[in-house]
């Protein structure tokens, strides 16, 4: 009898394990790395562009690692994003990665990749782009890389990339004075002054360029976001630094000025809200946060006159 019991255990076991490579062919029968991604970290105020997935069709620069190979790279293809995930399919006629033989793989993944800025783990700059009143300019200013695969085994699931931001964001929020109004603000266009080009390693900043800083076109109306690469802003109270400039529907124009050297980090965000009054614009306060989290602290006040 105790014969048969263990005849019967090891059926039992062989069954067990025969579901579970069958389990394994139907959830990756054709040996492909399957890739999601996500944001990790938020990005535009008030338009909440690719806030926690990217928008669909967005291309991304893969480069794969096995551990016993060399690396190769592909561009993927975001589709819809499903909560805050995106699955990535290999672009046009691209083939998918597939699993080594033996062995793990690291990932490293680049965004953008579109228009003249095909980011790769070579890339040694980057600019971003001069007028980001459009989402399409915004995004392609939004330099973004993952390296959170560093030695992934063969699993039937998905494996998951999360980005995050390698450059600095400045919100500007205007809100009516006295003798303005709403409409007024809506047709306000707002500037920042700042280098827009920066060296980069493995996507992410090492230092500004030595180009001179240029007018960054945020947008136009109350609430306005751009991307600048991470720098200091060098400024004195005898020599001051144009900074954030305000152009009213007529043309009409105030610039506001740092008067103290100013640094603007990787991976934070600086919000500055403004009072637009008819004589004057006064800054209420700033507040730095990270890109991901929220725990900011009021900044300085001071009033331009326009």
């Amino acid at each position: 009898m105790k014969k048969y019991f263990i005849l019967a255990a090891v059926a039992v076991a062989f069954a067990a394990c025969s579901n579970n490579e069958s389990d394994n062919q139907v959830q990756n029968p054709d040996n492909v790395i399957r890739l999601n991604a996500s944001v990790g970290k938020i990005t535009r105020a008030a338009t909440a562009i690719q806030g926690a997935a990217f928008d669909a069709d967005e291309l991304i620069n893969i480069e794969v690692t096995p551990s016993a190979g060399t690396m190769a790279s592909k561009v993927y293809k975001a589709g819809e994003a499903s909560g805050n995930v995106n699955a990535l399919t290999p672009n046009g006629s691209e083939t998918p990665f597939t699993w080594p033989a033996n062995g793990t793989i690291a990932i490293k993944a680049f965004y953008p990749y579109v228009d003249g800025k095909q980011v790769t783990s070579e890339t040694a700059s980057f600019s971003v782009e001069e007028n980001q009143s459009t989402d399409d300019n915004y995004k392609k200013s939004d330099l973004m890389y993952s390296n959170n695969i560093t030695a992934q085994n063969k699993t039937p699931d998905a494996v998951g990339l999360t980005f995050n931001h390698a450059l600095t964001k400045i919100i500007v929020k205007l809100t009516p004075g006295t003798g303005v109004t709403d409409d007024d603000i809506a047709g306000c266009t707002v500037k920042v002054n700042a280098k827009k080009s920066a060296n980069i390693s493995s996507g992410q900043w090492t230092s500004a360029t030595d180009d001179a800083a240029v007018d960054i076109t945020m947008g136009m109306g109350a609430n306005n976001a751009a991307i600048i690469v991470p720098q200091t802003i060098t400024a004195s109270v005898g020599t001051p630094a144009n900074f954030i400039t305000i152009t009213t529907a007529g043309t009409h124009s105030k610039t506001f000025q740092l008067t103290a050297n100013k640094e603007f980090a990787a991976g934070k965000v600086y919000t500055y809200n403004l009072t637009v009054n008819m004589s004057e614009i006064t800054l209420q306060s700033t507040t730095i946060t990270d890109w991901e989290k929220g725990n900011g602290d009021n900044g300085e006040s001071d009033n331009v006159t326009i």
